[in-house]
């Protein structure tokens, strides 16, 4: 992958505002490429987690018993 010129001066006025120091075109290159790859190499991971992940099951409502909890019939007569 190619990183344009103008992505690297951008590169490396953010290195310059995060680290405070200055680095050249070559370095700023090679820190954006790796960066690419660690990039790639978590999204990747994760796409992966994300298929091997079974689907959350849906929970049924429960209809033995009404909303609220108690019973909404009055008790049997004796």
């Amino acid at each position: 992958m190619q990183v344009l010129n103008d992505r690297i001066d951008e590169f490396i006025d953010l290195w310059g505002r995060a680290f405070g120091e200055r680095i050249t075109r070559d370095q700023a290159r090679t820190r954006a490429h790796q960066l690419i790859e660690l990039y790639g190499a978590i999204s990747e991971d994760l796409a992966l987690k994300n298929r091997e992940a079974p689907p959350p099951i849906a929970e049924e409502p429960d209809t033995a018993s009404p909303p609220g909890g108690g019973s909404e019939l009055p008790p049997p007569r004796r």
